[in-house]
């Protein structure tokens, strides 16, 4: 069974009815000898938290979204997934970025242009993000934005201690929760692709 990638952030972090269905899990980061040699046990061991799915014919993990506060604007949310197709992959997967835009109207294809930038010295460059609007209470438009990236792009972003994002015209800044929250993210894949079975 194979599942599109832009679907994975809908599946762990809908409603109770998907999340129970496939039943997603929060688990801490634990590292790996592999995720030691690619991060350092420095890195590696400042992690967080990553959602998982343990069961089924394929293997999920993505991190928990944030909460917005009411009358946000703009980027309110910035996460990342991966996608293992199925349970006997040993092949790392790109990486999906998501994020959640609200404002007054959809953004057009120029306003969907990510760029990320860590410690202000690495700028990547990564291109026109998927939208998929969502129904919100109010007036707000509320936008669910995807990109597909190569994975090297998620070790460049968790390496560093800061991290900030352009939108379009919109900027933010990605909170040291999230990003420990990613590096957990980065362990658990790293390790359950260099898994003994």
């Amino acid at each position: 069974m194979r599942i599109p990638l832009v679907f994975l952030l809908a599946i762990l972090c809908s409603g109770p009815v998907h999340a129970q269905s496939i039943r997603a899990v929060t688990l801490p980061a634990t590292s790996c000898p592999v995720a030691d040699s690619t991060l350092g046990t420095e890195t590696a061991g400042n992690a967080g938290r990553v959602l998982s799915n343990p069961t089924g014919d394929f293997k999920s993990f993505g991190i928990m979204p944030s909460s917005p506060m009411a009358g946000t604007q703009g980027v309110v949310d910035f996460g990342a997934s991966f996608f293992f197709p199925d349970t006997a992959s040993r092949e790392m997967p790109p990486v999906q970025f998501n994020l959640k835009s609200i404002g007054s109207a959809p953004r057009p294809l120029e306003a969907r242009q990510l760029t990320l930038v860590v410690d202000d010295t690495i700028t990547m460059v990564l291109g026109s993000m998927t939208a998929q609007r969502q129904n919100w209470p109010g007036s707000d438009v509320v936008e669910n934005l995807a990109i597909i990236v190569p994975t090297h792009r998620l070790t460049q972003l968790v390496r560093g201690k800061k991290v900030e994002g352009v939108l379009g015209q919109s900027r933010f800044t990605v909170s040291e929760r999230v990003l420990k929250d990613l590096r957990a993210l980065l362990v658990a894949g790293l390790c359950y692709a260099s898994r003994q079975e």
